[in-house]
């Protein structure tokens, strides 16, 4: 499940230049030092864990800098799941459809006049999670319980994006890419758990190779991904950092894929001068 695979851990894509490590120091120059730690969104309550390592630095900081401040309420998630216009099966052809309404109906037990009632206007993004969904419900969040942390312990919290900025990523796809990403669930053959558990333990055993192979296969919906969703909001990140690591102590967490490969935080942040440490964790209990 290539697309759907890499929308679902908001972009696991690594490179050897992160060194099996999700934890490093960043020295400014002339500044102070400052943290980045790679996350999976969401992990599996038995095997969640945050490092203490992690949780004493994050304490120690100025401030603590997600992807998103926040987590969107309950009306402005559903404003932002739904398509204002139309409904997801547009942008497929007939024989797209009769695909489509197989699958729900075969998975979901929904046949077409209802899943277009109960789920017709959602976005094909969303329709990407509609498999993983129970598995996501279940599980914890790593980045919720970082930023509950930081605020327990008066560490003031920034995002880099709105959650509203961060969804219009994907509604910049184009229609034919929107039907790539509705079909790439639709073709897929693999268990939904399979694939959670695979990505779930290279994440926990920082095996950053293993990561890679996940998403070698690349197509259009891939391209606009990795372009879109990592390099260019990386970027935007850095110059924000930039403006920030001298003067403040920051605990920066992010999806792990943000951090590696020639446009990732690590590379941008060396390519600016500043110093990249890996430091040493488990992600076992």
């Amino acid at each position: 499940m290539k697309a759907t695979t890499v929308l679902l851990t908001l972009l696991l894509s690594f490179s050897t230049l992160a060194q099996n490590s999700l934890f490093w120091q960043v020295e400014a120059p002339n500044g102070k030092t400052s943290f980045i730690f790679g996350t999976m969104h969401v992990v599996s309550k038995d095997k969640f864990y945050l490092p203490e390592t992690v949780l004493e630095t994050l304490k120690s900081c100025d401030k603590v800098f997600f992807e998103v401040n926040s987590a969107p309420d309950e009306k402005e998630t559903v404003a932002l799941s739904q398509m204002e216009e139309g409904r997801m099966s547009d942008y497929l052809d007939q024989a797209q459809k009769d695909s489509l309404y197989a699958y729900v109906e075969q998975i979901m037990g929904l046949d077409s006049v209802k899943y277009e009632y109960t789920l017709g206007k959602f976005k094909p993004f969303i329709f990407t999670q509609f498999p993983f969904m129970q598995i996501m419900l279940s599980g914890e969040s790593i980045d919720m319980n970082l930023m509950r942390i930081a605020r327990e312990n008066d560490v003031p919290v920034e995002g880099f994006e709105t959650y509203a900025e961060q969804m219009a990523y994907f509604d910049n796809l184009s229609d034919s890419m929107q039907a790539e990403l509705i079909m790439s669930v639709v073709r897929e053959t693999k268990n939904p758990q399979e694939t959670w558990d695979e990505l779930e333990s290279h994440y926990l055993e920082q095996d950053l190779d293993a990561m890679m192979n996940d998403f070698e296969e690349e197509g259009a919906v891939e391209a606009f991904m990795s372009n879109q969703l990592l390099d260019e909001r990386n970027k935007n990140w850095v110059r924000i950092l930039t403006k920030r690591l001298v003067d403040e102590q920051l605990f920066i967490a992010v999806g792990a894929g943000h951090l590696s490969g020639e446009n990732g935080l690590l590379q941008l942040l060396k390519n600016e001068g500043y110093s990249l440490t890996p430091l040493e964790i488990s992600m076992y209990k």
